[in-house]
């Protein structure tokens, strides 16, 4: 930010023209109001730049301060944006700033596969139907069929 503090101010430019061609472009988004750098949009207000030692304070204000609700970092950086703040690397630093947050890590929504593989049980709709049961049976079990009924049991044979 203060090479274009620098130029907005005082007009000066780095020594590299293709440097000096990128900050000249670059600087037509941002303007100095009573010595403070503000970011000019297209669809919203003027945005206050955010000194760089400042982020993390700011991210974590609106992550986890009194109204923060522990965002993702998509929301968290246009919350940030919708309070006024700016500063050129926020969806970076939101998104790392995420990936650190206990709570945050703790309540994701993470797919958590079983420890053990999984074991075959057999379901009564399946017998209902007339058929195989889809895993073999214990020794000393078997099926049969119930008199004027179309359901088998399992039952032990001694």
């Amino acid at each position: 930010m203060t090479p274009i503090i620098n130029y907005l101010k005082l007009e000066m430019l780095p020594a590299d023209k293709k440097e000096a061609k990128r900050l000249v472009r670059e600087a037509q988004y941002y303007t100095i109001i009573q010595d403070v750098l503000y970011r000019k949009g297209i669809s919203t207000p003027l945005l206050k730049c955010v000194l760089t030692f400042a982020t993390k304070e700011v991210l974590e204000e609106v992550h986890s301060g009194m109204c923060g609700n522990h965002l993702g970092a998509r929301a968290l950086a246009k919350k940030v944006l919708r309070a006024g703040l700016y500063w050129p690397t926020l969806q970076r630093e939101a998104t790392k700033f995420v990936k650190t947050c206990p709570p945050w890590q703790k309540h994701a929504n993470f797919h958590i596969a079983p420890p053990k593989e999984l074991i075959c049980i057999t379901s009564p709709w399946i017998h209902k139907m007339g058929a195989r049961p889809p895993c073999t049976l214990p020794p000393g079990f078997q099926t049969s069929q119930v008199p004027h009924r179309r359901h088998r049991l399992l039952h032990k044979v001694d």
